[in-house]
């Protein structure tokens, strides 16, 4: 018996248990088709996940359902499946960020270019101003 016996009740140790012979399975298909990388490797772990997923969901025990998915990471495909959506992940991020940035630079160069086009430059002074007299009282 395992050293988590005495903590949990009847029901969770036979969960335990049967999630420890799941690990225990899916160890002893990964080293028998670590050699061979193959589709039927990708076909056992494939099956072997789908397998230990309808385990959870027929029993809805947290602990199981922990120790299901900590044996499933152990599968390199489990752990590919995970890069290869990590790197999609960021790749899509990187370009948003990226149009985005572009986006908000360009709209961001076209109002310099609208504000520009309403300062008035120092030799335009003498033509939008009216001329006042030196001795004006506004002088």
């Amino acid at each position: 018996m395992a050293p988590f016996d005495s903590r949990f009740g009847p029901r969770q140790r036979r969960h335990l248990i049967r999630a420890q012979l799941v690990s225990q399975l899916i160890r002893v298909q990964l080293r028998s088709s670590l050699r061979h990388v193959s589709g039927s490797f990708r076909r056992n772990s494939i099956a072997l996940y789908k397998k230990a997923a309808k385990f959870s969901q027929q029993k809805a025990d947290f602990a199981t359902l922990w120790s299901d998915l900590l044996a499933m990471a152990v599968t390199p495909s489990f752990q590919l499946r995970i890069v290869h959506r990590l790197k999609n992940w960021i790749l899509d991020f990187l370009s948003f960020d990226m149009c985005s940035f572009l986006a908000y630079f360009e709209r961001l160069w076209q109002r310099a270019m609208e504000l520009q086009s309403l300062v008035l430059h120092e030799f335009e002074l003498f033509i939008a101003l009216p001329w006042i007299p030196n001795n004006s009282p506004h002088s």
